[in-house]
């Protein structure tokens, strides 16, 4: 595929987008997980590579957010030097993303030191959006996917969503089958998607030391 070929697609799919007459679409996601998938000997780097597709998609619909750089994974090198990038070309999104597919015990830390990186290149905060989530043996166990939805809601991510490995037509594994009924992954983004009101900080309490001598 030339240059000519990709842009050719991208406007086709822009235009798709528009014809469609659907009014919530939340962004293009320019290319996904280009730290593995994007071909630099055959396209170039990826960063000249986003601001060429992100021109093409303004040039076409100057309205609809456009998200990236979408890395399978955080990596605060690869997010520094895109941003840099972005911002000297005139290409920042308007939703940065990356996945999280080692496990949650890292995300408030990479959310801070998103933020971090952002304020230091002078960018103005974005929208987070976590593309894809959780290890495979975690999707469709609510016991571990609770951690996830606990960490997005006190960091502030805009969206979230799980990872596909499994089986398909389970969206996402929380029904039993292609089709099948709700499973318990199910019930609990129903319950957390039914909460309202204000989120309260909480202080754990440490648990008390027995100082008495032993028997």
């Amino acid at each position: 595929m030339s240059w000519s070929d990709w842009l050719s697609a991208v406007d086709k799919q822009v235009a798709s987008v528009k014809s469609s007459g659907a009014t919530n679409i939340a962004a293009y996601e320019l290319w996904n997980e280009p730290d593995w998938t994007w071909n630099t000997s055959a396209a170039g780097a990826f960063d000249a590579g986003w601001a060429t597709t992100y021109k093409e998609v303004r040039s076409k619909d100057a309205n609809t957010p456009v998200q990236g750089p979408s890395y399978s994974a955080w990596n605060q090198s690869w997010m520094s030097t895109f941003l840099t990038d972005a911002k000297a070309s005139g290409t920042l999104p308007d939703i940065v993303s990356w996945h999280e597919l080692q496990g949650s015990q890292s995300i408030a830390a990479h959310v801070a030191a998103y933020r971090a990186l952002e304020a230091s290149l002078g960018i103005s905060p974005r929208p987070i959006s976590i593309e894809e989530y959780g290890t495979t043996g975690e999707i469709g166990v609510p016991g571990q996917l609770v951690g996830y939805v606990a960490k997005f809601e006190r960091a502030g991510v805009h969206d979230a969503e799980l990872a596909f490995w499994n089986h398909y037509g389970t969206l996402g594994d929380t029904l039993t089958d292609t089709g099948g009924s709700p499973n318990a992954s199910y019930w609990l983004y129903k319950w957390y998607g039914d909460l309202s009101g204000t989120m309260l900080t909480t202080t754990p309490r440490p648990r008390p030391v027995s100082t008495a001598p032993p028997r």
